[in-house]
């Protein structure tokens, strides 16, 4: 493996890692406004699905374009048919 391909891989790992992490937090938020009700729902919503979602969003879109990078750097991909 040379260097480029090592801090993509790098770069996929930590951005999915950040996606998958930040999609727990923003159902722990909605699970948390469903229970609390009111005013309280109508914060942590919004809070998930208007502030926090577009950053994990974004950073799951950078991890899968390192993830593709390093496929074609590679030269070989787990979806190939050879």
């Amino acid at each position: 493996m040379n260097k480029i391909e090592n801090i993509m891989i790098s770069i996929f790992s930590i951005g999915i890692m950040v996606a998958i992490s930040g999609g727990a937090l923003v159902f722990i938020l909605f699970l948390m406004g469903f229970i609390l009700g009111g005013e309280s729902a109508v914060y942590l919503s919004n809070l998930a699905s208007k502030i926090l979602m577009p950053y994990f969003i974004k950073s799951a879109a950078i991890g899968v374009f390192a993830g593709l990078i390093t496929f074609y750097i590679h030269g070989k991909h787990e979806l190939s048919i050879k």
